[in-house]
């Protein structure tokens, strides 16, 4: 079934608001009229950005996606941009406190670009919407979500266990949101057993002069 989003009027109707005295007074009339003009195209220009950079998460920017993060419950990565800073080390000119952190990822926030924190509010969304969860209605979901990056998609082991299959290898930041927020669906009871990324390098020579070695035991794919 598809839905429709309702198509809003923003106009303010001041014109509605002269009283029938002043109906004849030409000047007071095109004084409101401009002042309804100037009214009609701030409301619009502003509903209609709001509506772009904050409340459809498609078209989000980076502000509109930290209000999603704030209201999902995602603080961590709502105050970050897509720039990391140092967090160990000694970046200052005094070489105080090596940066006053505690070596942690978390305690900076995470750092995921725009197009990230798009993904990782629409897993937290699906994960506060979603009824029953089914193998089906995720991996129909998750195929919208990473359509950009790549397939993703899960199996279920028919142990009350299930195995994600990503047919790249994301980064690392987001791999890491992943786990942090356990923001990939799965139903209540069930276990995510298994996560293998098809694009992660394996350990070895496999071109053409370094045969054999991703054929044994090394290839390291399951996470």
């Amino acid at each position: 079934m598809s839905e429709t989003i309702r198509q809003f009027d923003f106009s303010a109707y001041i014109l509605n608001q002269i009283l029938w005295q002043y109906d004849n007074a030409p000047n007071i009339k095109g004084l409101l009229e401009k002042l309804q003009a100037r009214a009609n195209e701030a409301q619009t220009t502003f509903w209609t950005d709001w509506f772009k950079n904050v409340f459809n998460v498609d078209t989000a920017d980076d502000f509109g996606l930290n209000v999603w993060c704030l209201i999902l419950g995602l603080p961590v990565i709502m105050n970050q941009s897509g720039e990391q800073t140092l967090i160990f080390g000694l970046d200052n000119t005094n070489r105080q406190n090596f940066d006053r952190g505690n070596f942690s990822r978390e305690a900076r926030g995470i750092y995921l670009s725009t197009e990230e924190k798009r993904i990782v509010v629409k897993l937290r969304y699906f994960q506060c919407v979603m009824y029953k969860g089914d193998l089906f209605d995720t991996n129909r979901f998750l195929g919208e979500v990473f359509k950009k990056l790549g397939q993703v998609y899960y199996v279920d082991n028919f142990d009350m266990s299930i195995t994600y299959i990503f047919g790249f290898y994301p980064d690392e930041r987001l791999i890491y949101a992943f786990n942090y927020f356990d923001l990939l669906p799965h139903t209540a009871g069930v276990k995510i057993k298994n996560i293998i990324y098809k694009g992660q390098s394996i350990w070895g020579f496999d071109n053409a002069n370094r045969k054999n070695f991703d054929r044994g035991a090394f290839e390291g794919n399951l996470i």
